[in-house]
């Protein structure tokens, strides 16, 4: 077996624990076998009515956001994508009428294969997104991102290093950003 048969083997390893350890939270999982082995999953929830959109590629960070809103009191269904190359080709593609809209978006400022604000800009360039408040998360300090963000008329959402800190923060945001749905 040469050096790509053996990495592709660990990929549909990986992909296969992966889906055996996610089964029990989620209804559905997709595991890609390209460059970033990425997974979009669709969290189980207690309450349908409410879905949080999160583009992260960090499953630390996806956890902690998961952590977040459950214990800031926020029943929600996540609909997660490890890249915005991913949801953009779900959210704005062919088949995007299919797809519920969210009630809220959190996007990582950077992740795999797609810049944070190019992904803003177009999900904001199709009509469907705009009601629907969208919050770049980073752990950037740089003031030139908080200022692009503003532009955006996009919340900027700073992960902070201490979990309380965290998960406050975080809570706090989308528990707004819903109640301005609402």
């Amino acid at each position: 077996m040469n050096d790509a048969e053996r990495f592709a083997e660990q990929v549909r390893t990986n992909q296969r624990r992966l889906t055996a350890e996610l089964q029990p939270y989620y209804d559905f999982i997709v595991c890609g076998s390209g460059s970033s082995g990425s997974v979009v999953a669709r969290r189980l929830a207690e309450n349908p009515d409410v879905n949080v959109l999160l583009i992260e590629d960090n499953p630390a960070d996806v956890l902690l956001i998961e952590m977040a809103l459950k214990e800031n009191g926020i029943a929600c269904e996540i609909t997660q994508f490890a890249s915005g190359e991913e949801a953009l080709r779900v959210l704005c593609g062919p088949d995007a009428a299919a797809v519920s809209l969210p009630d809220a978006i959190l996007l990582d400022l950077n992740t795999p294969r797609s810049d944070g604000f190019q992904v803003l800009i177009k999900l904001k360039q199709f009509p469907r997104f705009a009601e629907v408040p969208i919050a770049l998360i980073t752990s950037s300090q740089a003031s030139s991102d908080k200022h692009r963000s503003r532009l955006q008329g996009t919340r900027y959402i700073q992960k902070p290093s201490q979990l309380e800190d965290f998960l406050a923060t975080i809570g706090q945001a989308v528990r707004e950003m819903l109640h301005t749905v609402k």
